[in-house]
């Protein structure tokens, strides 16, 4: 799947969406494994930052890669994991701020709320209490 994407166009969104979809699913398996996850959190990473340069570092699209980082650094570095995942819980909330309905919030804070958690309880690991308890008190 990796290799096929390269057929996309170097300015399609979907090149690095998918392309950050099948990394994950590797970094998954890696991680169940036992195995070295450097490959795959090195693809995530690339592909997070692939549309982030097409997109604008605020757009929407890059948060779920985002996340799937921020995923997998905390299965290999608590801290680091911390860190992507409250820069990732920061967008979400000040993209949360930026809608005008409640329910529009309310939604789209819906689709993150397992993001949240991870970040409470890697922060927790990381011996970050403040931004655990931030992280529970967003969720």
């Amino acid at each position: 799947m990796i290799e096929e994407i390269k057929a996309l166009g170097p300015s399609d969104p979907e090149r690095f969406e998918l392309a950050n979809t099948a990394w994950y699913a590797l970094d998954r398996i890696a991680h169940r494994q036992g195995a070295d996850q450097a490959e795959a959190f090195a693809g995530l990473q690339s592909s997070y930052e692939g549309l982030r340069a097409l997109l604008g570092p605020d757009h929407p699209r890059t948060f779920p890669l985002l996340a799937n980082e921020g995923f997998a650094a905390a299965d290999i570095n608590a801290e680091r994991g911390a860190d992507t995942l409250k820069d990732y819980v920061t967008r979400i909330e000040r993209e949360r701020t930026r809608r005008q309905m409640p329910t529009d919030r309310q939604t789209f804070l819906e689709g993150s709320g397992n993001a949240y958690q991870r970040y409470a309880f890697v922060a927790a690991e990381a011996n970050k209490v403040l931004d655990a308890f931030n992280g529970t008190e967003l969720s």
